[in-house]
C-alpha cells in the first residue's frame, strides 16, 4: 500500500513530475507571448518615431538643408526626453533607497549597550561632593554674589 503525504494533496513522485512539466511548459509558453509582443510594440513605436528618408538623388540643397534642420530638431527632442527619463529614473532610485533605509530603521532598532555602574560607587561621589553636583552649586554662589541688595525709594 502506497503512503500518502500530506503536502501537495498525496502526490506521488512520478504526477508530482508530471505537474511539474505542465507548469513549466505552461510558463515558458506566456514568457514566449509576453516577448513576441514586446517585440511586437518596439517595431511599431520604432515605426511611429522614425521616418523613411526621401531619396537624394534628385533633391535640391534647400530641400536638403530643411530635412537635416527637421532631423536636428527630432534629435534634440530626443535627447531632451532621454535626459528628462535619465533624471526620473535617478529621482526614483533615490526614493526607493530613501524607503528601504526607512524600513531598515523601522524594523531593526537595535537597543544600545548600558554600561554597568555600582550603585556604591555614585553615592560615595555625592557624598564627596555634597548632596548637589558641583557645578550646581558653584552656579548658586555666583548668582549670590552678583545679586545686590535692594533699592528703597
Amino acid at each position: 500500500m502506497e503512503r500518502r503525504r500530506r503536502g501537495l494533496g498525496g502526490l506521488t513522485a512520478e504526477k508530482k513530475a508530471l505537474l511539474k512539466k505542465i507548469i513549466m511548459e505552461k510558463v515558458r509558453e506566456e514568457m514566449r507571448k509576453e516577448a513576441l509582443e514586446k517585440k511586437e510594440q518596439k517595431e511599431k513605436l520604432i515605426a511611429e518615431k522614425v521616418q523613411e528618408l526621401p531619396s537624394l538623388i534628385d533633391i535640391t540643397t534647400e530641400n536638403l538643408e530643411k530635412m537635416c534642420n527637421g532631423l536636428q530638431k527630432k534629435l534634440v527632442q530626443a535627447e531632451e526626453e532621454k535626459y528628462d527619463l535619465e533624471q526620473k529614473l535617478c529621482q526614483q532610485e533615490a526614493d526607493i533607497k530613501e524607503l528601504q533605509m526607512k524600513i531598515q530603521l523601522k524594523g531593526k532598532f537595535v537597543k544600545p549597550i548600558l554600561r554597568k555602574v555600582n550603585r556604591s560607587d555614585t553615592s560615595k561621589t555625592r557624598a564627596i561632593r555634597g548632596s548637589k553636583p558641583a557645578h550646581i552649586e558653584e552656579f548658586a554662589k555666583a548668582l549670590t554674589k552678583h545679586v545686590e541688595a535692594p533699592v528703597e525709594v
